[in-house]
């Protein structure tokens, strides 16, 4: 299935009153992301990012990103996506499991701004979770284009006319299409914010997920804690972190949601 777009869901308890605009805000930076930066720097024309209501009907061929209080499944996670057998498409961002560890809302690599655009993207690059490229040395790595820098943002500039939200929102980082290739010419860009030199490398705070004959794993940059070293070993998005969500998992109504599309 191909996406038409991509449905932001909020199923967190984070958002209520005033937080709306903030909301707001975020999704509409994450907006302009995907228009002015991803898809030209893919390839990719453009679909929209956009919020819906919690129980309304999303369209047919969207993919969905659920902000939740917190991923019980995957314990410390805040954020994955997964596709299921069906072909639906979906993510989630654990909004308070995020505060809880210090992060904000709208600021910063530990911001749920970051976490969102992080998942939106990864979500449209590599919806099934299931995209590898050969490195040319024995081993393929997953397409997952935020892992690598996940520790790296930058700032979009929105309008504010909505009242109450900020008018500067933090987004992930991400690779270009130059890192997945080992003979890129010298000069090439390798990330949205230029600060990799080389394919396949990745920055402090950043991993990448790869196989080869001894099984799946995990290679990170500098200053990644253990703790989510070993989470990502387990649970990493390309490392079919989707095994561990019960039947009952938040993101697992995502099948529901479809089916109630127009």
């Amino acid at each position: 299935m191909r996406l038409s777009c991509v449905a932001v869901i909020d199923q967190s308890s984070m958002f209520k009153g005033t937080r709306s605009a903030v909301l707001d805000g975020i999704v509409q930076a994450v907006q302009i992301q995907v228009e002015r930066d991803f898809c030209p720097a893919w390839g990719r024309v453009p679909i929209p990012v956009f919020l819906v209501q919690n129980g309304f009907p999303v369209p047919i061929g969207a993919g969905l990103v659920y902000l939740v209080d917190r991923i019980d499944q995957t314990r410390g996670a805040v954020g994955f996506h997964q596709a299921d057998p069906l072909g639906f498409f979906s993510g989630a961002v654990a909004v308070e499991t995020i505060a809880r560890l210090g992060g904000t809302m709208t600021s910063g690599s530990d911001s749920v701004s970051s976490a969102l655009s992080h998942e939106v993207l990864e979500v449209i690059q590599n919806p099934g979770v299931n995209y590898w490229v050969d490195t040319g040395s024995g081993e393929s790595v997953a397409m997952e284009i935020c892992d690598p820098v996940s520790a790296d943002y930058y700032e979009i500039e929105i309008d504010p006319s909505s009242g109450g939200g900020p008018s500067r929102i933090s987004v992930s980082n991400f690779v270009h299409p130059n890192w997945f290739h080992p003979f890129s010419p010298s000069g090439s860009r390798y990330d949205q914010m230029q600060v990799l030199d080389s394919a396949f490398q990745s920055r402090p705070g950043g991993y990448v997920s790869f196989q080869n004959a001894d099984g799946l794993s995990a290679r990170f940059g500098s200053s990644v804690p253990e703790p989510r070293r070993d989470r990502v070993s387990k649970l990493g998005r390309c490392i079919r972190a989707h095994e561990a969500m019960s039947a009952n998992s938040v993101v697992a109504l995502h099948s529901q949601e479809h089916s109630k599309g127009s």
